[in-house]
């Protein structure tokens, strides 16, 4: 009987304490946000149900709040509302756009927790109100945590001062004060602060911490773009736009005190980094480095993939990021261009597709291309079967 009873409630604990997913939609009625189709309207409601090792779903919508996520709790936008929470596989960010919106709110949108992945969402009109000029972040901050924060956008963070300097806070994007973040697969987009426009990371004790940021795309923002104070963090395959600026129009896209940069595309030039590799950046000495024009499609409308006759592809080198920001194959060796096989990375945050009638590998579509598709055309394939 005394075993029957432990074991009844050793059960009871196990269960009580087993993670669960919890939902969010716009119109959802509660009130315990299990399911969708009793979800939470808001964003704030799940953080407060949520414990340790819960999982966050958001449908697509536009939330208008100011959050404080909570640690060792992971919060996902991205679906559309009726997915089984064992088909998170079926969560389609680029088509179910969940927005995190501050608007009117005077306020920052989110506050970063220990042990936390953001995955997602569009982090949108952070407005951060301080006379403080050593605080920051009106996307999102980061302070003493381990935290993730993948496939978002931060776009139109941060507020214009007087005479059209920002306002003294930095770090309109993100910003990171002593903590272990690993940023992948984000654009910064029309972010503004004093300094970092996009993202500013400082170190003020010796802890360990580390930062990376990889396959991320930096334009539109005021005024540099990025601020990187400890050594040995690194940035990997990262375009930085052609239009970042600052208020003063002197300074370069990054400055990366000590930093790593690998893979990455820094048109307009940076200053302070410990090494810097494999990149292309104006009048750099360094393993690898090119300069001159990377040959963008579209720069003038955002598009900063490559061009076929861009000095970028297969310029790089290999690193630990398998896809890039479209989500496309991480290397895609295009023949007789750069380095050949496993190293043949592009520099940026966006690698070169082939196209499907490219029949040679070579990045061009073109006479060649017909003559070996005339040469090939009703040939037996000798591994068909009978």
């Amino acid at each position: 009987m005394r075993w029957t009873l432990f074991f009844s409630l050793l059960i009871l604990i196990c269960t009580s304490t087993q993670a669960i997913t919890l939902h969010v939609s716009p119109n959802g009625p509660g009130p315990d946000g299990l399911a969708w189709e009793t979800a939470f309207a808001r964003v704030a409601y799940a953080i407060e149900a949520a414990t340790a090792g819960d999982d966050i779903w958001v449908a697509s919508g536009r939330y208008n709040e100011s959050l404080a996520m909570k640690d060792r709790v992971s919060m996902y936008g991205g679906f559309f509302g009726t997915e089984a929470t064992d088909e998170f596989h079926l969560r389609d960010i680029a088509v179910n756009e969940t927005i995190l919106d501050a608007t009117g709110l005077n306020d920052r949108v989110l506050v970063g927790a220990d042990e936390t992945t953001l995955d997602g969402f569009t982090i949108t009109n952070g407005n951060l109100n301080t006379e403080t000029s050593t605080r920051g972040g009106s996307g999102l901050i980061c302070r003493r945590v381990t935290m993730a924060v993948r496939n978002c956008n931060f776009t139109q963070n941060g507020r214009p001062g007087r005479l059209g300097f920002p306002e003294p806070v930095r770090g309109g994007g993100i910003y990171i004060v002593d903590a272990t973040v690993e940023i992948e697969n984000c654009v910064f987009l029309n972010n503004i602060g004093l300094s970092g426009g996009a993202l500013y990371a400082i170190w003020i004790s010796n802890g360990p911490t580390g930062f990376s940021c990889k396959n991320c795309l930096f334009d539109h923002n005021l005024s540099r773009a990025v601020v990187i104070t400890r050594e040995s963090e690194r940035l990997v395959n990262c375009t930085f736009g052609l239009n970042n600026a600052s208020f003063l129009n002197d300074f370069d896209d990054l400055a990366a005190s000590a930093a790593i940069v690998t893979n990455c595309i820094v048109p307009k030039g940076l200053s302070n980094a410990k090494v810097i590799t494999y990149s292309l950046v104006p009048n750099r000495i360094g393993e690898g480095n090119i300069g001159g024009d990377p040959l963008f499609i579209d720069p003038e409308n955002g598009d900063y993939r490559l061009r076929a006759n861009s000095p970028c592809i297969d310029a790089g080198t290999k690193v630990e990021v398998l896809t890039d920001l479209d989500g496309n194959p991480r290397p895609i060796d295009v023949v007789g261009r750069g380095h050949e096989g496993e190293d043949s990375y592009d520099m940026g945050c966006y690698e070169f597709v082939l196209k499907r009638a490219d029949l040679n590998s070579d990045g061009f579509v073109n006479g060649t291309d017909l003559v070996l598709f005339q040469d090939q055309w009703m040939e037996e394939d000798p591994n068909a079967s009978p």
